[in-house]
Parts: C-alpha cells; sequence; structure tokens
C-alpha cells in the first residue's frame, strides 16, 4: 500500500535537516513526505526546500492539530505514518511501522537521546520503561504512529481545539473504537529532552492544560493534587511536631522508588547523591507543571468538540 509521512513543523531550523537526513536514510522510502509548516520564521522553510528529498510542502498557520489534519488531508497514501520534526528516524523506522500486518494501527515505540546525567535523569522521571507486551499500558505517541487513513477519517482526525495533549485525545479515541492495533517495539523513533527545568516546567504545564481543556485523566490529576495537598498538610504540622516528618519523607521515598528503579535500570551512570537530588527536584518541578496546568486548563473556554469541523477527506 502507498505510504505517505506527514509532519507538522514551527521554527525546527536546529534539528530540520538532521530529521530529514534520516528520513533519506530509511530502508524502505515513503510514497510521499507531507510536511505543513505552522508560521516559521527562523529558516526552517529554506532547510526544506533546500534537501534533495522530494517534499510535498505548504506553510499556514496552525496548531499542531492542525498542521497535522492539513498534511493527512494533502496525504494520497493509504497508510499515514506520523512522526515530529525534532526526531530522528531508526533506518528500519518506516518499513516496520508500516507494514500493518492485518491491523488498522501501528504504535511504534520512541527513546530520548541520553548525552548527560541530567538526560538520565528526565528519561527515569518519564516512566517511559512501559511493558512492551501490553498495548493497554503503553504511552501511545504520535511521534511514532501509522495507521489507516480511513482511521483518521472515521475518528475525526486531530482535535484542533487542543493546542497540547492533542495526540493523547486522538489515541484515547483510537482505543475506543472498533479499528484493530497493534505494536511494534523495533520500529523506534529518538527525541532530544528538554534542556532544563523550565523547559520542563513549561513542557508539562502545557501538556497538562491540554488534558485540563479536554477534561482527560481526572482521576489521575485528582490524586496527585490530593497527595500534594497532604504533603504540604505534613510539613505545615512538622513545623510544632517533627515526627510528621517521617511520614512526609517516607511518602517522598515511595514516590521516587520508581524514578530510581527506571535509573538504575538504564545503567548509565551510577546512582550517585546528585542523580538523587536532581530526580527529586524534577519529581517536583514536573508536578507542579502539571497541578498548575491542570488547573489552568479546567479554568479555560475552548469551543466543544461536537462544535468542530470534521477534517477534510
Amino acid at each position: 500500500m502507498r505510504v505517505s509521512l506527514i509532519v507538522t513543523v514551527k521554527n525546527e531550523a536546529s534539528s530540520m535537516g538532521a530529521f530529514l537526513d534520516s528520513v533519506a536514510a530509511q530502508t524502505r522510502l515513503p510514497d510521499e513526505l507531507v510536511i505543513v509548516d505552522g508560521g516559521s520564521t527562523d529558516g526552517t522553510l529554506e532547510i526544506i526546500r533546500a534537501h534533495p528529498l522530494d517534499v510535498l510542502l505548504e506553510s499556514t498557520p496552525c496548531n499542531i492539530a492542525g498542521g497535522r489534519n492539513r498534511a493527512i488531508s494533502l496525504a494520497s497514501g493509504e497508510v499515514i505514518a506520523v512522526t515530529d520534526a525534532g526526531c530522528l528516524l531508526d533506518p528500519g523506522w518506516l518499513e516496520r511501522i508500516s507494514d500493518l500486518r492485518g491491523a488498522d494501527v501501528v504504535v511504534g515505540g520512541y527513546e530520548p537521546v541520553v548525552e548527560r546525567l541530567f538526560d538520565a535523569c528526565q528519561y527515569a522521571m518519564h516512566n517511559l520503561f512501559r511493558s512492551s507486551k501490553s498495548i493497554d499500558r503503553f504511552a501511545i505517541s504520535s511521534r511514532s504512529l501509522a495507521f489507516r487513513k480511513v482511521v483518521w477519517e472515521e475518528l475525526g482526525g486531530y482535535p484542533e481545539w487542543l493546542d497540547f495533549s492533542e495526540d493523547t485525545w486522538f489515541h484515547n479515541k483510537i482505543r475506543a473504537s472498533r479499528f484493530a492495533m497493534r505494536m511494534e517495539p523495533s520500529a523506534v523513533v529518538r527525541w532530544h529532552m528538554r534542556p532544563g527545568y523550565r523547559a520542563i516546567y513549561r513542557q508539562f504545564f502545557l501538556y497538562m492544560q491540554g488534558d485540563g481543556k479536554a477534561r482527560q485523566h481526572t482521576r489521575r490529576h485528582m490524586i496527585r493534587l490530593a497527595a500534594y495537598g497532604g504533603g504540604v498538610l505534613m510539613f505545615c504540622l512538622s513545623l510544632s511536631r517533627p515526627l510528621w516528618l517521617l511520614p512526609l519523607s517516607a511518602g517522598f521515598c515511595a514516590y521516587l522508588w520508581q524514578p530510581v528503579r527506571n535509573f538504575r535500570r538504564l545503567g548509565l551512570y551510577p546512582l550517585s547523591a546528585k542523580a538523587m537530588a536532581t530526580m527529586l527536584a524534577m519529581l517536583v518541578t514536573m508536578d507542579c507543571g502539571k497541578i498548575f496546568g491542570y488547573i489552568s486548563g479546567l479554568n479555560s473556554s475552548v469551543s466543544h468538540p461536537a462544535d468542530q469541523p470534521r477534517p477534510e477527506k
């Protein structure tokens, strides 16, 4: 079947060349590469036009969901492969992820680029060491995904009323649909994680703001909010009764257990005091971003999904 690789970009000049080179190095080249630019001002368009790859390129102001929907509407392939411009594709990625084998959706793998201790700690905090044996437990990402175009048509596409967490919304609709899914962990893409704490906070604030707007994963967010509320209460009580520091410390240790386990499984750096302190600081940074982002999303007014036009076929 004809395979279209679609990407939406905005100000990706620093990574665009390497991404296009990884597409050109695929063992199975896409029948077409469709890129929608959401309004780059940093030279991204010039890099795309200068690359030897044949690209169907359109530039139009849009968010990520709108760019993906527009790219898919322009694509002529029966199979749509989706990734992000900031990623590097393993040479066999497209060949593996576009081999549907009777499925309607193929979920690929993804791994971060680890170049320093900060990256390893961040990888451990993301908890991407999930079981590859059960698709129900795997965090699907549109940086590594392929599906029949009819899936997108029938489900209404990516939600353009969401600026962030739009892929989670679409993936949840796929999970709840009649379409057959399978995993292909060997179809791997790699990406660079955030360079510092401020960028990490912003990342999770925006993601969870999307969750709040979409009213998704509410139970998970309420548990997190209750846990931190309880932690603040115990800290306040410890000011007069220091014994309250014991359950507070025990709670943090239990919370850090999984990231520490992930860090040790990664095996790139020894589990030092610096690594532990870095993961603890990341944990608080991420959770603050998640809590305040979700609250911000709940307070946002967005158009109801039913009011949104279905994607053009």
